[in-house]
């Protein structure tokens, strides 16, 4: 594992962009659902894995949501302004909470599907 690892929603447009964005930029990614996922979750529900983003650093230390929002922009390798997401936890946590609100309408906004069609189109046709 590198230096970060980011575990995301792969049912979710926007969180598969953002995760194939971290790719590109030499960040480890595996889906919540993946075997890293279970492992790096296993002490959560399986409500509770998808109810936000984690990511986990090179000691093995676990952070969640807002909380994991300043690990990752510093595996960016923008110091300062993780440095600031961490002064401002609270605001850090209510940005990364007004994105996931509106993750659906973002991710249509990209041109990916959104969680709630990529969910359906995995369970198959209504009914």
């Amino acid at each position: 594992m590198r230096e970060t690892l980011v575990l995301y929603d792969e049912d979710c447009g926007i969180c598969a962009a953002v995760a194939r964005r971290l790719m590109t930029r030499e960040v480890d990614v595996a889906p919540i659902g993946s075997t890293l996922g279970h492992h790096w979750l296993r002490d959560l529900s399986p409500t509770d894995r998808y109810a936000a983003f984690h990511a986990v650093d090179a000691d093995g230390r676990r952070r969640s949501g807002g909380d994991a929002v300043p690990l990752v922009i510093d595996a960016l390798g923008r110091r300062g302004v993780a440095r600031l997401a961490r002064a401002f936890p609270g605001v850090t946590d209510a940005a990364y909470r007004a994105v996931a609100r509106r993750r659906g309408s973002l991710s249509r906004l990209v041109g990916t599907p959104a969680c709630a069609d990529v969910r359906r189109a995995s369970r198959g046709p209504a009914g």
